[in-house]
């Protein structure tokens, strides 16, 4: 793999207070990273969507939550701020959000005979 996905240190500190989601976006993280390493059958006029992209989303969303969103009580669900499940979602909305990218020549070809369903 040339390249990885790179989370934010600040997201992933957050997400390191509770291993439970730190351990799904990891794993999450590995298999998108698999596919993203390849370029897309489809699509290639768009933008690359790749791991960079990833990144550099990762990173745009890292520098919009504000300071005072992270705090000592955000591991509690009842407290004010974020709580490492709201990165973990954030963070996996982020990774899989061009999935739909990589669809391969059999995907396609169900998508349009209308056999996925």
């Amino acid at each position: 793999m040339k390249n990885a996905i790179h989370i934010p240190e600040r997201l992933k500190e957050f997400l390191e207070r509770q291993l439970q989601w730190d351990s799904c976006v990891e794993a999450l993280c590995q298999s998108v990273n698999e596919l993203l390493d390849r370029p897309p059958i489809f699509f290639r006029e768009y933008t690359e969507h790749n791991m960079n992209h990833v990144t550099h989303v990762l990173q745009k969303a890292n520098r919009l939550i504000t300071k005072e969103s992270y705090n000592e009580k955000s591991n509690e669900e009842d407290g004010d701020g974020l709580t490492p499940r709201n990165i973990a979602y954030l963070v996996a909305a982020i990774m899989i959000h061009d999935l739909g990218m990589f669809i391969d020549a059999e995907g396609f070809k169900c998508m349009l005979d209308g056999s996925w369903k």
